[in-house]
């Protein structure tokens, strides 16, 4: 398997994540989807990442992906549910936390600290750091409720909102100091193996905080 992929993109980490935890290897190739390279463009129309390349089968978005992979490798690991009612659960966090908390939260963090090369846009900046607390409350519910995010159980949910806040906290945008809860959350994630690649990759230019891949902050 081939992955396409851009270090800093939460659905490319998701994706890679998901692949380690799967225990399931693939070829990464480094692609920057601003650049809109003619030979990425035609194996996908929509200049996104990630895009997985399966013997010939090309697979762009990433919960498409993700579905492929589960169903079609045999694994005894599941990240996606075994019931009709806990996969439902996951993959309505899934959609909340790649559209809701990424158009609301990550996306502003992105344009204005990794993507652009002006310097960051306050008024953005600011817009994230408004609109995060109602997501932090209600992501603090889950992790009560359920000990991980959909069941007591790690799921592709846990790894979609960790690949997001890990982007963000890559570029010390995550405010740890106002929930105890998600960092001990957090916290248990980085510990996990399938996670370990992604934190111990860096980004030209950017330098992450000390405590970034610090499994103890």
């Amino acid at each position: 398997m081939i992955l396409y992929h851009f270090p800093l993109c939460p659905f490319s980490r998701k994706v890679r994540t998901f692949l380690k935890e799967k225990k399931l290897g693939c070829d990464l190739v480094y692609e920057n989807p601003w650049e809109k390279r003619n030979e990425f463009m035609e194996i996908n129309p929509t200049g996104q990442v990630p895009v997985l390349i399966d013997n010939n089968f090309v697979i762009a978005d990433s919960n498409a992906i993700c579905e492929y992979i589960e169903e079609t490798y045999n694994s005894d690991v599941k990240l996606l549910g075994s019931s009709t009612i806990i996969k439902s659960k996951i993959r309505a966090l899934i959609n909340w936390f790649d559209n809701k908390f990424y158009n609301e939260v990550t996306k502003y963090i992105m344009n204005e600290k990794v993507i652009t090369n002006r310097s960051p846009d306050s008024r953005f900046l600011h817009a994230a750091q408004h609109n995060l607390p109602c997501h932090m409350e209600y992501i603090e519910h889950l992790i009560n409720k359920n000990v991980w995010l959909a069941t007591d159980k790690f799921t592709l949910a846990d790894i979609a909102l960790a690949s997001h806040i890990s982007v963000m906290d890559y570029v010390s945008s995550f405010p740890w100091e106002k929930s105890k809860i998600l960092k001990e959350w957090y916290s248990i994630v980085k510990s996990k193996p399938c996670f370990r690649e992604v934190l111990l990759e860096r980004v030209s230019g950017l330098t992450p905080p000390k405590h970034y891949a610090d499994l103890d902050f």
